[in-house]
């Protein structure tokens, strides 16, 4: 009897502390601005820390290839979701947007589904790297390797062919130097 009088004393009861044991903060999404930024229920812009998703509102470009396919996704997963918000190295970028690995909760609050990644794997969003972010650097450049290897998305014929595979001049050399735009 005194077993099972210390288990209810630490069991925990009611709803589950939603992110219990994982590091990072729990939001949900309001709002999704594009394949790789969205914003939170209390007003966070938070950018997708480690991947680069192809424009959908630049003010001097048009949009890039596959990038209203990246942000339709992207809407279809998060917005008005749970998801778990895992920072890295940097907290925030030159335009003051939380950089986050983001995960889609389930409904035990449990990470479910490592977005960042997805994207990728999709081939909807390619990689972008800090040599200084090295907590998911693994599964987002497996999920890179394998989106190249089957030619998904923005490495398939159809965006090679507008460019839309490619990284501009500019953004190549920095990547090339480890320092992307």
């Amino acid at each position: 009897m005194p077993l099972l009088l210390l288990l209810l004393l630490i069991w925990p009861i009611g709803p589950p502390d939603v992110h219990a044991g994982w590091p990072g903060e729990v939001a949900r999404v309001r709002r999704v601005v594009d394949g790789d930024t969205v914003v939170t229920g209390e007003g966070l812009r938070v950018r997708y820390l480690g991947i680069d998703a192809p424009e959908v509102h630049h003010p001097r470009k048009p949009p890039g290839c596959l990038g209203r396919e990246a942000a339709a996704l992207n809407r279809r997963l998060v917005e008005g979701q749970a998801v778990l918000l895992v920072r890295d190295a940097r907290d925030a970028d030159r335009y003051g947007r939380k950089l986050r690995y983001v995960h889609l909760l389930d409904g035990a609050g449990r990470p479910a589904l490592f977005v960042n990644a997805h994207l990728v794997r999709l081939g909807l969003a390619r990689a972008w790297l800090y040599p200084a972010d090295r907590g998911e650097r693994g599964p987002i450049l497996a999920a890179e390797a394998e989106a190249k290897r089957l030619e998904r998305g923005i490495w398939g014929a159809a965006c090679r062919a507008t460019g839309g595979g490619r990284l501009s001049r500019r953004a190549s050399a920095r990547a090339a130097l480890g320092a992307p735009d």
